[in-house]
């Protein structure tokens, strides 16, 4: 076992720092090919996260650009001090390469890993005493290294880089600490659904079981200061969306699971820590680039530079360009839900945005009516043709001019009532302006967005409620509605 754990980093060793026949900086040397079968299948079978921080970055991370927290394996809570000690030693030349934000990631496994943890997980391993002694000793060199490079970048960097991410991983483990029996009952249920889409036995109240909830986990986990979005975003609210949303389309609730989809496919994955830290970053560096043109613009004004300090602290902020700092990193394309879309958009789904007469409650359920509206136009009558050609149709046929008097009419244009849940249109008033998905097959619909007039939603102002959920007050405040205007 202790063999093949040292071929295994023997190898990853080479994929790091360097190509077969290159001397490697660190650990052994590279320039024998006598061990290239035998890397190949190794490095097959190692351990996931060292083998994806060394084939992410120090082998093709230049062309890649993939960032370690998100593709070095991270555990939510277990830091894996082997993973992280051979990231920043192979990896120090990466970060040169790949500027500011690599630092930071490889400044977070280096102050993550405690040496003697590092000690204690290379010996439950294993692994030779020549192998360990030589990781820790380049590891605490780089690691000080680093940490002499991150205080000659200065305050400012520390405060768009290196805190942040920080401050995550704090407020992450604060949340999961808080939330653990609520979550815990919630992913239970998630993993009864998974398990019923499995066998064939998923029934449409498994459906609706899923989504109350995750209904209820959202309204334990909204607080003043951690908003209903960030709560959908996180590690629970995002895995039950998802996973009924697959649910909902596979017992044919086709407009169920377009109305989830407009909401999650808006929303930024923060649904593991990586995501969550890769989140908060770019959150920051979004803030310092607004920061930045904030204080250009002051300083081309002609702004003294004592209401500079006040307004920006000591020193510039940092420019960082204008490239987009990728918010919501895990937001785009999934083929799983890809093909949910697909599959309603060949049916009989459609989106239908009006605005609310009156609620009729049924039991769970509610009939929603709509208001008409009425149009002018004029009807031509009485038309009596001049003999004059008018135009000759592409079919060849003749058109002559008519005299004709017009009567005024009134066009009435009024959808059909809806049937929606109980849940979604309690809180429905007269004269608000609602979006929903209708199967028109089965008449069946789900809300997805209530504006308190036609108006708002024609300006882009923030929708009333969201679902089943109210926007207002607190939470409003705390985050806004997920962009989508990607």
């Amino acid at each position: 076992m202790a063999q093949r754990l040292t071929m295994q980093f023997f190898c990853l060793a080479l994929v790091a720092c360097g190509d077969f026949g290159k001397p490697v900086k660190y650990g052994y040397l590279a320039n024998d090919t006598r061990y290239r079968d035998q890397c190949e299948e190794a490095t097959n079978t190692t351990d996931k996260p060292v083998a994806a921080v060394f084939a992410s970055y120090c082998g093709n991370g230049h062309k890649f650009r993939v960032r370690p927290s998100l593709m070095a394996g991270l555990d939510d809570e277990r830091v894996d001090p082997i993973a992280y000690a051979n990231a920043v030693v192979h990896c120090e030349r990466c970060a040169s390469k790949m500027g500011y934000s690599v630092t930071a990631d490889m400044s977070y496994f280096a102050e993550s890993v405690r040496i003697e943890a590092l000690q204690a997980e290379a010996k439950n391993r294993g692994l030779p005493n020549e192998f360990t002694e030589r990781l820790v000793e380049n590891f605490t060199q780089t690691r000080d290294a680093m940490r002499a490079f991150i205080a000659k970048l200065g305050p400012r960097y520390r405060k768009a880089y290196i805190n942040p991410i920080w401050e995550a991983r704090r407020r992450w483990r604060a949340d999961r600490r808080e939330l653990s029996a609520v979550e815990t009952k919630s992913l239970e249920q998630r993993q009864n659904v998974l398990d019923a889409m499995v066998d064939g036995s998923l029934k449409l109240s498994d459906v609706d079981a899923l989504f109350r909830t995750r209904d209820e986990y959202l309204a334990a986990c909204t607080t003043p200061t951690r908003g209903l979005f960030a709560c959908w975003s996180g590690p629970v609210g995002y895995r039950l969306t998802h996973t009924g949303i697959q649910a909902a389309a596979k017992v044919g609730m086709k407009a169920r699971a377009e109305a989830e989809m407009v909401v999650f496919k808006a929303l930024p994955n923060r649904s593991s820590l990586p995501h969550e830290l890769r989140f908060a970053l770019d959150e920051s560096l979004h803030r310092e680039r607004l920061e930045y043109r904030a204080w250009s613009k002051a300083k081309h004004v002609g702004a003294s530079e004592k209401s500079m300090s006040s307004r920006f602290g000591q020193g510039e902020p940092m420019n960082l360009g204008e490239r987009s700092n990728g918010v919501g990193e895990g937001r785009g394309f999934d083929p799983t839900l890809f093909e949910i879309r697909l599959s309603a958009n060949a049916g009989t789904v459609h989106t239908l945005n009006w605005t609310v007469s009156r609620i009729d409650r049924r039991g769970s359920a509610a009939l929603v009516h709509f208001e008409a509206k009425l149009h002018k136009n004029e009807v031509p009558v009485n038309c009596v043709p001049t003999g004059r050609i008018a135009r000759i149709s592409s079919g060849g046929y003749v058109e002559y001019e008519e005299q004709c008097s017009y009567r005024p009419v009134i066009d009435k244009e009024q959808p059909k009532s809806v049937t929606l849940r109980w849940a979604e249109a309690a809180k429905l008033r007269h004269g608000e302006f609602i979006q929903i998905f209708v199967d028109a097959k089965t008449q069946a619909a789900a809300l997805v967005k209530v504006y308190a007039s036609e108006d708002d939603a024609r300006n882009r102002k923030m929708p009333r409620q969201l679902l089943t959920f109210p926007i207002e007050g607190p939470r409003a405040a705390v985050d806004a509605e997920p962009d989508q205007s990607e």
